[in-house]
C-alpha cells in the first residue's frame, strides 16, 4: 500500500509539474509535491514572487487541492506553502497573503494550512485576531479624484466609467443594475458611487515606510438596492483565477476597518449604508474553467462573517 501511495504520490507531482506554464495552466513558478502517504500538497515558489504571485499560491493551492481530491479521489489533509526567497515575513504582500491563508484556515476547518517562511513555520491569525485588528493600524483618510482616463486596463476602464455614470450630472448607480438583481430599481434612490477607492494599511500613520498591507484600488463602492455596503471588483475578458484572492483582499480590508472606512465615506460621499453587512462582488463575462471549483473554499455562503461574496457573470444568458 505505502509503495502505491508513493509511486502514485511521483506519477500526480510529475504530471502536474509537466502541465506549468501560461494559458490557464499551473503557474510556472512554482513546484508542486503531491504526498499522498502524509495526504499532503506543497506549493513551493521557486525565486521571488511579487503580488501577483502571491494571490496565485493561495487560489492555486486550493485548485491543487480541488484536483488531488476530487478528481483524483486521493484525501488530502494539509496545504503547505513555501516562501523561502522573498525577504521580510512584515513585506506587505506577505501579510496580505497571511491574512488570505488565515482566513481560509477558519473557513476550512478540515485542512491544515501552513505557511512556510524562510524556512520557518508562520503563525496563522486566530479569527479574532484577524478581524479585530490593533488601533495603531491605520488607513487612508484623504480620497484623491480619479480620473476617467486613469491609466489601466482600457476596455476595464472603459467599462468602470460607464458604470461610473460619465456624462450624467449626478453621479448615482443606476447603471450598474446591468449587474443583476442586486444592483435592480436603484433610479429613485439616488446612491453614491465611488470608483478606484484605496485600501492599505500602515501601523501609527500613513506614509510609505509604515505600510503593512499594500494599496490598492477597488473598481466601485457603493450600495446595492438593500442599501448594503458593496465592493465591486470589475473584469472584462480577464479569466485568472488569482482574482478569487483579489477579492478576498479587499473584503477582508472592508470588513476589519469597516468603522474608519465609513467614516471616511461619509466624508467624501452620500454612501451610507443602512446595514452591517458588507457585499463583494467579482464580476467578469467569463471566469477560468477552475473558478467554481476554488470558490468553495472562499465562499462565505452560511458562514457568520460580516461580509459575503459572490460572482457576477456579465452576458449570463438562458434558452
Amino acid at each position: 500500500m505505502k509503495n502505491n501511495l508513493k509511486s502514485l504520490s511521483h506519477q500526480l507531482t510529475d504530471q502536474i509539474n509537466a502541465q506549468r506554464g501560461g494559458g490557464g495552466k499551473w503557474p510556472s513558478h512554482f513546484d508542486y509535491t503531491v504526498d499522498l502517504e502524509n495526504r499532503r500538497i506543497t506549493l513551493d515558489a521557486r525565486k521571488k514572487i511579487n503580488k501577483s504571485g502571491y494571490r496565485c499560491l493561495d487560489s492555486w493551492g486550493m485548485a491543487l487541492f480541488h484536483y488531488v481530491c476530487n478528481d483524483q479521489h486521493q484525501e488530502i489533509r494539509e496545504i503547505r506553502f513555501c516562501i523561502n526567497k522573498n525577504g521580510s515575513a512584515r513585506e506587505p504582500n506577505t501579510e496580505a497573503f497571511k491574512r488570505r491563508v488565515s482566513f481560509l484556515s477558519i473557513n476550512n476547518e478540515e485542512i491544515d494550512f501552513r505557511v512556510i517562511h524562510n524556512h520557518r513555520q508562520i503563525g496563522l491569525y486566530s479569527r479574532k485576531e484577524l478581524f479585530e485588528r490593533p488601533a495603531n493600524e491605520k488607513i487612508h483618510t484623504v480620497l484623491n479624484k480619479r480620473g476617467d482616463d486613469d491609466r489601466g486596463e482600457r476596455i476595464e476602464k472603459d467599462f468602470q466609467t460607464f458604470l461610473f455614470g460619465k456624462g450624467l450630472k449626478t453621479r448615482t448607480n443606476d447603471r450598474l443594475a446591468i449587474l443583476g438583481e442586486h444592483f435592480f430599481l436603484l433610479k429613485k434612490k439616488k446612491y453614491g458611487v465611488l470608483r478606484e477607492f484605496p485600501t492599505g494599511v500602515f501601523l501609527d500613520s500613513v506614509s510609505k515606510l509604515n505600510m503593512i498591507m499594500p494599496t490598492e484600488f477597488v473598481d466601485i463602492v457603493t450600495l446595492n438596492r438593500r442599501g448594503y455596503l458593496s465592493v465591486i471588483e470589475l473584469k472584462l475578458d480577464d479569466v485568472k483565477l488569482e482574482v478569487m484572492s483579489q477579492l478576498l483582499d479587499y473584503a477582508l480590508y472592508f470588513a476589519c476597518y469597516r468603522k474608519e472606512i465609513l467614516k471616511l465615506l461619509g466624508k467624501y460621499s452620500e454612501i451610507r449604508p443602512k446595514r452591517k453587512m458588507i457585499m463583494c462582488y467579482v464580476v467578469n463575462n467569463r471566469f477560468h474553467p477552475r473558478f467554481d471549483d476554488v470558490f468553495r473554499y472562499y465562499s462565505t455562503k452560511n458562514k457568520s462573517y460580516s461580509f459575503r461574496i459572490f460572482k457576477v457573470v456579465l452576458g449570463d444568458t438562458c434558452e
